[in-house]
């Protein structure tokens, strides 16, 4: 009987069998394709060689200056020092808190992540400050302190007062110590944080009724409606909020590099140090029906008696009144017997 050795199976495989004919190949290569042509040859001494690799390409036109430059900006250099800045925030990020997403989308050079941290670190100051200072404000009055330190309009003016100034228009050869934004709609929807866009914003007439929880809940931090994207007199709106940005970054800048103690005496020395009325904000439509309700919220006596004491300012158009309310065991304690009747009321 024939042995088998089963260690040649498998080198069987690994050898390919050899061919007995060769198939003839043609090599494209070498061959010469004549093609048909009714324009005569250009000459070879008029042809220009060039080779593509070491062809020149147009320079890519940034949206910002670049980082490095920031170190040679005399007016980002004069805006440090005159904002008093610690030696740890350097320039670079001064800069960078200069260019707003409207002017680069990049969230890697401009000021949207740090605009986010200090709006989020002044508006918890200012409330902090607003009900400790005030307390049991009336919401809709909160809201409107809370605006007057550190809305908008109000961080956009004391950027102003700080002394920046805005480019023309946003690009690579603006000088760093310059503000860049541009007045885009659609570059500055995606950068908005705080709230929720309502359903019924886009229909045009719309009864819904905002009441205060769902401006707690829905609405931004002061308590608006956060719009579609189109609004009134837009080119001031984008104005003031990227004026307003710089000094959120700012803020941010500091609190990143110095650490919570020095952003929070930051927002006390430029935020907090302003005055604001609140009394202006305050307009009773009924007065004894908020004296009532103080008075119940507050857990005092029910008040027995109230009236409106005098008129202030006859001539002013309204005329204002003082409202007061007594309870009746201490009108009774100060006002003389004679005063008051069995049946409870004054004489």
């Amino acid at each position: 009987m024939k042995g088998i050795r089963p260690s040649r199976w498998g080198g069987q495989l690994l050898h390919a069998r050899s061919c007995p004919a060769t198939i003839p190949r043609r090599n494209f290569l070498a061959s010469t394709v004549r093609c048909q042509s009714t324009v005569p040859a250009i000459p070879a001494e008029d042809l220009i060689e060039q080779d593509p690799e070491e062809g020149e390409t147009l320079p890519r036109k940034l949206p910002s200056p670049l980082p490095e430059r920031a170190l040679q900006s005399a007016k980002l250099a004069a805006l440090h020092s005159r904002l008093s800045l610690s030696k740890k925030i350097p320039l670079q990020t001064l800069a960078r808190a200069l260019v707003t997403p409207s002017a680069d989308p990049n969230s890697s050079f401009n000021n949207a992540n740090l605009a986010f941290l200090g709006s989020t670190i002044i508006n918890y100051h200012v409330a902090e400050y607003i009900t400790c200072k005030w307390p049991r404000l009336p919401m809709a009055i909160h809201y409107e302190a809370l605006r007057a330190f550190s809305g908008p309009e109000s961080l956009a003016q004391i950027s102003r007062r700080w002394g920046v100034e805005a480019a023309a228009a946003p690009g690579e050869e603006v000088d760093p110590g310059l503000l860049q934004w541009a007045s885009n709609s659609s570059a500055l929807v995606g950068t908005r944080w705080g709230g929720y866009v309502r359903a019924e914003t886009d229909r045009k007439h719309s009864f819904y009724r905002r009441g205060m929880s769902s401006r707690v809940v829905l609405d931004n931090d002061f308590g608006d409606a956060v719009d579609a994207g189109s609004v009134k007199d837009a080119h001031q709106h984008h104005q003031d909020t990227s004026f307003s940005s710089f000094v959120q970054a700012v803020v941010g800048a500091i609190y990143s590099h110095s650490g919570r103690e020095a952003a929070k005496d930051f927002v006390e020395s430029h935020i907090l140090s302003r005055q604001v009325d609140l009394s202006s904000l305050f307009e009773f439509q009924l007065p004894t029906r908020e004296l009532a309700m103080l008075c119940a919220r507050e857990g005092f006596e029910p008040p027995w008696l109230a009236w409106r004491a005098r008129p202030v300012g006859t001539l002013a158009l309204p005329s204002m009144w003082w409202a007061s309310t007594v309870a009746r065991r201490s009108l009774e304690r100060e006002m003389p017997p004679a005063w008051i009747s069995p049946d409870g009321r004054h004489a």
